[in-house]
């Protein structure tokens, strides 16, 4: 997320930012422990106080005790208590997850009986766009560039008495 950027895909990733939050039942706000409070952080955390979701602050890279102190830092976002965790040995994930889940309503719909439905094509084909225009909105990244969508997106479509996810994926390449 960075903010007055003139290059595309950062204004591009900005609105995705955005409509993920708008979309988001919980936000998790993961800040280094190793660098502390940095501009952007700070910029991240004001786009956060604008929602009226829960926010779990996490302290990623806390890799031994030492570190457990420096994420106390982070209170200083106003947002309560923070949450360390090391993504590279999956300390402290398990105790976040089971404060993430209580955060959920029982009675959300399973989307595992939902049909599934992927979109493939090679590299700039509009396979983006093609996702965009069917759920008429701007979910995905549609750049002129070769390769602009990296990672299979999957998107809920629930219109006209369809419900199914489209699942736009990165461009099909040949071996070389």
């Amino acid at each position: 997320y960075v903010r007055g950027s003139e290059d595309e895909f950062e204004g591009e990733i900005r609105k995705q930012v955005e409509i993920a939050l708008e979309e988001a039942d919980v936000i998790l706000f993961v800040v280094d422990v190793t660098v502390g409070i940095t501009d952007l952080d700070n910029a991240v955390a004001n786009l956060l106080r604008k929602t009226e979701k829960r926010i779990f602050i996490l302290a990623n890279k806390v890799d031994n005790h030492d570190r457990i102190n420096d994420a106390a830092e982070f209170y200083a976002f106003g947002f309560g208590d923070t949450d360390t965790l090391s993504s590279i040995n999956g300390s402290g994930t398990g105790e976040l997850l089971d404060e993430v889940i209580t955060e959920f309503q029982d009675d959300q719909e399973e989307e595992s009986d939902i049909p599934r439905i992927a979109i493939v094509g090679r590299p700039n084909v509009g396979k983006s766009s093609f996702v965009n225009t069917l759920i008429g909105e701007e979910r995905n990244i549609v750049t002129p560039l070769a390769g602009t969508t990296r990672d299979a997106v999957g998107t809920r479509y629930n219109s006209f008495g369809f419900d199914f996810i489209l699942t736009d994926t990165a461009g099909l390449r040949k071996k070389s």
